[in-house]
């Protein structure tokens, strides 16, 4: 099965993929092919054989094993696990623009979308746009706003296209509930979970959850004129109807835990 991480940019994408590839069964890319998906928009099944995946070509991306030694170290592992791993993908924040390509050439695949308080993702935008020398400084916390409602916005309607294709991840509520979250992803997405899995993620997920604590227990420190932009721009009922499928998910989640019945197919319509 095809796997694909989703969602606005600074909205916890790369801890996210992280995480999910603490699993011996998944291989998620760090945007192994962002400059590829940049320009052209498409996903197709040879990206994801050992072949091509391992066949890093310079304008693929700029995480890279010859660019750095993080890339190496992390490639290197997704090598050793790639010959036995039942999902294979990439994660990609704008994935929601092309949905409709990933499905039309990979019909099984499943989309993992993290989402994020916007008034955050806005701050980090704002942050990056004014520190970092490789983020564009028009990227600001008021273009970011912009990203946040399409992000939301097309993964909402496609839902309704693919419901079963769907899982959400509310940022907050998942980096809050730190591995026993991690654990219940795994389920949602339909990776085996024995004890033994549970114990190592437990282990392994330990530095990426304290990461986050830091992260989660920031305050939003942008300008009051900038929040009241935000608060005004931002669809809050997106961001609602997001959470409501959260919360579906785990009410199937628990249902199942209790009586060994699956639920429904895939998010409700909201």
């Amino acid at each position: 099965m095809h796997l694909f991480v989703s969602g606005c940019p600074r909205s916890g994408t790369t801890a996210l993929t992280r995480l999910l590839n603490l699993h011996p069964s998944i291989v998620v890319g760090l945007e192994r092919y962002k400059n590829v998906f940049g320009r052209q928009k498409f996903v197709t099944k040879d990206m994801f054989e050992a072949d091509r995946f391992f066949d890093f070509h310079p304008d693929d991306s700029n995480f890279l094993p010859e660019k750095s030694q993080q890339a190496r170290d992390f490639y290197e592992k997704a090598r050793t696990k790639f010959p036995t791993a039942t999902f294979i993908g990439d994660k990609y924040p704008q994935f929601f623009r092309f949905y409709g390509g990933i499905f039309k050439n990979l019909p099984d695949a499943k989309i993992v979308f993290i989402f994020r308080d916007p008034s955050y993702v806005a701050q980090s935008w704002e942050r990056r746009s004014l520190d970092s020398s490789d983020w564009p400084s028009k990227n600001d916390a008021r273009r970011a706003i912009a990203y946040w409602n399409d992000a939301l916005a097309y993964t909402l309607a496609y839902t309704q296209i693919k419901k079963s294709a769907f899982v959400f991840v509310d940022y907050e509520q998942f980096f809050a509930g730190r591995e026993q979250s991690l654990i219940e992803l795994f389920h949602l997405v339909g990776a085996e979970v024995t004890r033994a899995i549970q114990d190592t993620v437990a282990q392994e997920a330990a530095d990426e959850f304290k990461r986050s604590q830091e992260v989660l227990a920031r305050d939003v420190e942008l300008s009051r004129a900038l929040q009241n932009e935000i608060k005004e721009d931002a669809d809050r009922n997106l961001y609602r109807r997001a959470q409501r499928i959260v919360e579906q998910q785990k009410a199937r989640a628990e249902l199942q835990a209790e009586t060994g019945v699956q639920g429904s197919d895939g998010p409700n319509r909201t």
